[in-house]
Order: structure tokens, then sequence, then C-alpha cells
């Protein structure tokens, strides 16, 4: 896998945080911060298949939802 170098602004208290958790888990702040993205983009294109899916799901006239509950 090629890496890139990248600069990313974060606030200083995540900054902190960040240190922290690399010197108690033993992961580079860099690790963690991809697997952190990997993570976060691969639930994002999973909710966005979904969505598709849905989308793509017959749809079905309020009324008649309601005439086959009898509640209209």
């Amino acid at each position: 896998m090629i890496k890139k170098r990248t600069t990313v602004y974060l606030e200083d208290k995540l900054v902190k945080i960040l240190k922290v958790h690399s010197i108690r888990t033993g992961q580079s702040t860099s690790e963690y911060i991809n697997r952190i993205i990997s993570q976060d983009l691969l639930e994002e294109q999973q909710d966005l298949k979904d969505i598709q899916k849905i989308l793509a799901e017959p749809t079905v006239p309020l009324e008649k939802v309601l005439k086959e509950l009898k509640i209209k």
C-alpha cells in the first residue's frame, strides 16, 4: 500500500488525546487515524448501499396500507 503524507489540523485537545492513546495502545497516531477513517468510510458506503436498496423497493400508497390495517 502506498502511503502519502498530508497535513491535518486538529484541535489541541484531540492531539493530546491521540498521543495518550498511542502510548496506551502502542499504536501510532497514523495507524489509528487510518483505521478510524477507513471504518467510517466503509460504514458510509454501506449506508449508501442500504439507502439505494430501500429506494428501489416498491412503494405502497398510504390509503392501501391503512385499509389493510383497517384503520381508515
